[in-house]
């Protein structure tokens, strides 16, 4: 193989190399936003009282979220992210479904 395509193969390969690198923490911080807003939404739904499973469910994956991404377990770490969003939204959706049976209930 030639000198010339030599080096610029390993010039491409550190390119790549260095990308990739940085990729893990930039889409944990995507998906870690995500999850924390549906969070924040399950908690303005009432779901701490009206969802407590599912609320929590969703509190302790991100919580772990966190704690992997402070290890550098980037890979994991969204992975626990996006079953924290998850776990949010549904207990956003059975949250409103409580909040809507209480208030027929009431009339």
């Amino acid at each position: 193989m030639p000198r010339a395509v030599r080096s610029a193969l390993r010039i491409w390969l550190a390119l790549v190399a260095f990308v990739a690198a940085g990729c893990g923490p930039v889409t944990y911080t995507m998906r870690v936003s995500d999850a924390v807003e549906a969070v924040e939404a399950a908690e303005q739904a009432g779901a701490l009282e009206l969802a407590p499973y599912e609320y929590h469910t969703a509190r302790t994956y991100l919580d772990r979220a966190r704690d992997l991404a402070s290890e550098a377990e980037y890979g994991l770490a969204v992975r626990y992210a996006d079953t924290a969003k998850d776990a949010a939204r549904k207990a956003t959706d059975v949250a409103r479904v409580r909040a809507q049976r209480r208030s027929e209930v009431r009339r």
